[in-house]
């Protein structure tokens, strides 16, 4: 099951125009690995950046990371958004600041160690990734539906469950 994008589908978003993306500029070829962990995350971020569209998304894929990450933990340093991102402390803010500025995310300091400041979602920042998330969910769907066949599908979404569960338990 070694089905890739052409580039010209992947450069393709869903209003049909082009988008500059380096990163489909070629095939991506999975690593054929025993645990292929790392081969899988730029397929899936090929695959959920391809269905945004910037119109309906208007924040970067950093500060939907960002939005991405502060879903799963009630909150995070700027430190760990900086390691998250794989990027420095600087621009982890820089990324940080429009959420902020959106009502999405707040910024906080802990009473006992007023040095490190953290971020969580706020109630606008949950809605907003519930509403995104249901539009996205819709997007990347109909994508696979018109990529693969629905046994196909079928045997990706138990997998992609299989994976979540196992994965969950990873501290």
């Amino acid at each position: 099951m070694n089905q890739s994008i052409t580039p010209a589908e992947a450069g393709r978003n869903t209003s049909g125009s082009r988008m500059k993306a380096d990163v489909f500029a070629e095939r991506i070829h999975p690593v054929e690995d025993e645990y292929p962990l790392l081969s899988i995350l730029p397929l899936i971020q090929r695959l959920v950046f391809s269905c945004v569209d910037r119109k309906e998304f208007p924040y970067t894929k950093s500060q939907m990371s960002i939005l991405t990450v502060l879903s799963l933990r009630s909150s995070l340093t700027m430190k760990d958004v900086a390691g998250y991102l794989s990027s420095s402390q600087e621009q982890a803010t820089r990324s940080v600041a429009p959420l902020v500025d959106a009502n999405l995310v707040e910024r906080f300091t802990e009473p006992s160690n007023r040095v490190h400041v953290h971020v969580r979602l706020t109630d606008a920042g949950r809605a907003y990734l519930r509403r995104i998330s249901g539009l996205l969910q819709a997007k990347m769907e109909k994508r696979l539906e018109s990529s693969i066949t629905a046994d196909q599908a079928a045997k990706l979404k138990a997998s992609l469950q299989q994976a979540m569960s196992i994965l969950s338990e990873v501290r």
